[in-house]
């Protein structure tokens, strides 16, 4: 399984490719290196071709750029403003780091996750993972495909600094609605993060990616609104369960009006009145699903949002290519997903 996250992870951080471009009078003809490749990353000649011409009225343009093919098919140009070449060992050392430091964060994650299987080694588990989180969050940061790092760290200091402080002042008989507040905050990143992608997505966009991206959006939004009707019954501000008439059949409702809109999104992408709707009903549906829970199967409801907050980070992950988040995502809903199902068959 390792092997095979490596593996992975390589091919996704070695999508940078040096590109010669040589210029026929008003025409340039951006060419690859293929040579210097593994032939699973090369571009084919169906991307070679996609290439648009970043040169227009015969301007001259020497030197090497940097070709960078994405999964969505989009393609984009990065040039030294100094004219200094890249080199196959620059982007190779670049991968390679990459790599490693993702590699090792899976790593954490999943010896944290094993910590936290029992009372005795449940800090080390947590520390373990924070730490993963800490290098995968470094290792992002230091892209130099990021921008506005300055506003990222500002929000990880507010962000980072209530949860503390929460932690701290929280009483422990207090710890499950606080577990369903901050699981709920993790679905709505995620959902927020497929709203972005949502609004800019064009028809030329990859169906598949579109639709991982909107089942994101569905699964975010779905455990957001769920989670925080779990944190008010946990916290007594929901007194009672609410159970209405044809309850089951109201919330089959609402879920086939969801999958109608996520077709239509995907048809008609980047509308705004569509992408609203569907993540009005999306979250409607989180909240009729919850409100009918008594107080003693929160547990149960609040795990499966926490493996349905844990798919729509792997769901994410692939829409902005980031192997932590597909990895990491992947572990919490898979061990979420069990532990629903012995909460569940321990209860009932």
């Amino acid at each position: 399984s390792l092997t095979m996250t490596y593996q992975k992870i390589g091919n996704f951080v070695s999508l940078h490719i040096p590109v010669a471009q040589a210029t026929t009078g008003t025409n340039t003809t951006l060419l690859a290196n293929d040579t210097a490749l593994p032939a699973a990353i090369r571009p084919t000649t169906q991307q070679e071709a996609a290439i648009p011409d970043m040169v227009n009225n015969g301007a001259n343009v020497t030197g090497l750029g940097m070709l960078r093919i994405a999964t969505s098919g989009v393609v984009s140009i990065f040039r030294d403003p100094t004219g200094t070449a890249y080199t196959n060992s620059a982007v190779c050392g670049t991968g390679s780091g990459f790599t490693v430091t993702y590699f090792i964060a899976i790593i954490l994650f999943i010896f944290g996750l094993k910590g936290m299987s029992s009372p005795v080694t449940a800090k080390r588990g947590i520390i373990w993972a924070g730490l993963g989180m800490f290098l995968a969050t470094v290792a992002t940061l230091a892209d130099p495909e990021i921008a506005h790092i300055p506003l990222m760290l500002i929000a990880i200091l507010i962000g980072g600094g209530l949860a503390l402080y929460a932690g701290k002042k929280v009483k422990i008989t207090d710890m499950p609605q606080m577990i369903a507040l901050f699981n709920g905050l993790g679905g709505g990143s995620a959902a927020t993060i497929s709203a972005i992608e949502l609004l800019r997505a064009t028809t030329t966009n990859s169906d598949t990616l579109m639709i991982i991206t909107i089942v994101g959006a569905l699964i975010g939004s779905i455990s957001f609104s769920g989670s925080l009707i779990a944190f008010l019954k946990l916290q007594g501000w929901m007194k009672k369960a609410w159970r209405f008439y044809q309850q089951k059949l109201v919330n089959a409702l609402i879920f086939i009006g969801m999958i109608t809109l996520a077709v239509y999104v995907v048809l008609v992408p980047n509308n705004l009145w569509l992408l609203s709707s569907l993540f009005a009903i999306s979250l409607l549906l989180g909240v009729a699903i919850t409100v009918p829970i008594g107080g003693a199967d929160m547990p149960v409801i609040i795990s499966l949002y926490n493996a349905l907050t844990g798919l729509a980070v792997a769901a994410e992950g692939f829409a902005l290519q980031n192997p932590a988040m597909i990895i990491a995502g992947t572990i919490v809903g898979s061990a979420g997903t069990l532990l629903t199902q012995l909460m569940a068959r321990a209860m009932n």
